[in-house]
């Protein structure tokens, strides 16, 4: 367990089964050449800057594999788990669930855990019933 105040953890899942049925491609997410840029005020008068959030980040995942990704406070972990579920559109690049591109946020079947674990899963139910509900 990392102690570390400064460092923080998301983790991305895939399902063990291809939910399109093809079963050709094992790819089940593919993240490639991630950016987002936030617009930000700067400074006392307010000028308006970029905040670059995601820089350049490529991965994939096979299904029935979890990805853990460790970093500092403020360091992307969270803005990129929101565009692998969808909820955020990049500032570039692609999202590809089953090899076939994601155009649209929300199309993704995919569902958010977030740090705080006991606020999002319920206790009565085992960890694999809560992620594949």
């Amino acid at each position: 367990m990392n102690n570390n105040p400064d460092s923080s953890s998301a983790f991305l899942s895939t399902p063990s089964v291809d939910a399109e049925g093809s079963g050709s491609n094992n790819s089940t997410l593919e993240l490639r050449h991630i950016y987002k840029n936030f617009i930000v005020k700067k400074g006392a008068l307010g000028q308006r800057g970029a905040l670059r959030a995601v820089n350049d980040v490529s991965l994939t995942l096979q299904r029935g594999e979890t990805l853990g990704l460790v970093g500092e406070s403020g360091s992307g972990k969270s803005t990129l788990g929101k565009i692998a579920a969808g909820l955020l559109p990049p500032s570039s690049g692609e999202v590809l669930l089953y090899g076939k591109k994601v155009d649209k946020p929300g199309e993704q079947p995919i569902q958010m855990i977030f740090q705080d674990s006991s606020s999002a899963l319920n206790p009565r139910h085992s960890i694999g019933w809560s992620v594949r509900e």
